[in-house]
């Protein structure tokens, strides 16, 4: 049987040398090609999105680097479809790659058919149950049931690409990762199915006291800080009565993202 190569992009700055060297590092370790695609830029971002017919000026209240992130990844998947690749895995220039992370991104044939959205990274330190399990070279793929945000690793098949291209149209401009697992996970075409362990995980998660590579991303920022609400006594009590119960029930009932480091 004929193994048909994954093509591999990480999304960096051409001005980003660390985090250049950092990847390059990664991917030698296994012995696995890729390629560098120049992320945009804010001052490239209008030409971009008329290249891609996006109007960027109706958005989330995302700030300029936001939309450039936005508008890296929709471009990577617009290039995908014009050069006719089957599946594409797209990574962030902060990850590091688990040392099964060759088994899965060296070809596209373990992947099967009704699969076209795959996460390949974790955020989250447990999820709901993954549905419709299959087991690939000692690795659990399955359906997500719950949303679980974060764009530092997927891989996505044409058919995705072109699903996801339309899904996007009309709409305003989101984080790529809210887009891609929260609004396409809720009403898109294709389901998304989690690889566990992980195959990738990005330095701000892995490291998140002592990162290696700063980033700017609000969502994280509103995530660290958030609004707080006002409850009333009664709110309160309910919620402190049932936080013993849904402890519990996460910690038998929700399965463990794990990663594998050498």
């Amino acid at each position: 049987m004929s193994l048909d190569k994954m093509k591999n992009y990480v999304i960096s700055l051409a001005t980003a040398q660390n985090r250049r060297e950092h990847i390059t590092q990664e991917f030698a370790k296994q012995n696995m090609p890729f390629d560098f695609f120049d992320a945009v830029i804010p001052k490239t971002s209008f030409d971009m999105a008329n290249k891609l017919n996006l109007d960027i000026n109706h958005h989330n209240d995302l700030s300029p680097n936001e939309i450039s992130c936005f508008l890296s990844h929709v471009s990577l998947w617009q290039k995908a479809i014009d050069e006719n690749l089957d599946y594409i895995a797209i990574f962030e220039d902060d990850v590091y790659l688990s040392n099964t992370a060759n088994q899965f991104l060296s070809n596209t044939n373990w992947i099967p058919s009704d699969v076209h959205i795959i996460k390949i990274e974790k955020i989250n330190e447990k999820i709901n149950k993954l549905k419709n399990t299959k087991m690939i070279n000692k690795h659990q793929l399955g359906k997500l049931s719950c949303v679980h945000i974060g764009a530092g690793g997927y891989i996505l098949s044409s058919k995705a690409i072109k699903s996801l291209l339309n899904f996007i149209k009309n709409k305003p401009i989101e984080h790529i990762d809210q887009i891609l697992f929260r609004d396409y996970f809720t009403s898109g075409e294709y389901d998304i199915w989690q690889i566990n362990p992980v195959l990738c995980i990005q330095d701000c998660i892995l490291y998140p006291d002592n990162q290696k590579f700063q980033t700017y991303l609000q969502w994280r920022e509103k995530i660290d800080k958030p609004n707080k609400i006002k409850l009333s006594f009664f709110r309160k009590l309910i919620r402190e009565v049932i936080r013993p119960f849904k402890q519990l029930c996460f910690k038998i009932f929700y399965p463990k993202i794990t990663l594998v480091f050498k």
